[in-house]
């Protein structure tokens, strides 16, 4: 499935997530390595994933408890492409990651919009990606209060960087917030299991389907 933007899936622990988001054209694929997660995942399951899937890329998603030493064992053993970082890390560690970073920068609010630049600015050596991650719903109607500063910034910012949004993003809202932020993809949670070993991925595929490409 060809979509009209780029999707990276966070939290996948299982090879159904894996071949489901995968088949519908998710671009990049996260693996949590938190061990205080109920989403974490051990490198060797992640590697033997991946050798069923073919075409998205595979992100390890790294908390403050982990080390770039330990960061770097897993990327080998797990063969992934990018690293994830939380903000909680110092951007002094980013030159000793052996990956490409996609780096979070958690939004409480509007008012942090402010010092958003700033806070990319210091954190750009050897990321690939920054993930602005709004811990409450993506504020589009408090967007109308927004003065043109802060709108100019953040079309700016996603002009100049790859931007991936993540918040609570639906089928109702997706086309909105990529229109509004001009961003380069979303972030979505991996599915939900309802009972041992089966997945609910209704909303995702509601989802991907407003985001599927129209066939020429």
């Amino acid at each position: 499935m060809d979509l009209i933007t780029k999707v990276k899936v966070s939290g996948v622990n299982a090879l159904t997530d894996a071949r489901f988001f995968s088949g519908a054209g998710a671009t990049y694929i996260g693996f949590c390595f938190d061990e205080n997660s109920p989403r974490f995942i051990p490198s060797e399951k992640v590697y033997m994933i991946k050798e069923w899937l073919v075409g998205p890329s595979f992100v390890g998603e790294f908390t403050v408890q982990s080390n770039p030493d330990g960061i770097n064992l897993i990327a080998d053993k797990a063969g992934l492409d990018y690293v994830q970082l939380s903000e909680n890390f110092s951007p002094a560690l980013n030159n000793e990651i052996n990956r490409p970073i996609f780096q979070e920068i958690v939004i409480e609010g509007v008012s942090e919009l402010n010092n958003l630049q700033s806070r990319i600015e210091e954190r750009q050596e050897n990321v690939e990606v920054f993930i602005l991650n709004f811990l409450e719903d993506f504020p589009l109607k408090d967007f109308e209060g927004v003065d043109s500063n802060n709108l100019n910034l953040i079309w700016g910012l996603t002009q100049r960087y790859k931007v991936i949004i993540d918040t609570k993003i639906n089928k109702e809202n997706v086309l909105d917030i990529l229109q509004f932020t001009r961003a380069y993809g979303i972030n979505i949670p991996a599915g939900n299991e309802i009972k041992t070993g089966v997945q609910s991925f209704d909303d995702s595929a509601d989802l991907l389907e407003v985001l599927e490409k129209e066939s020429d």
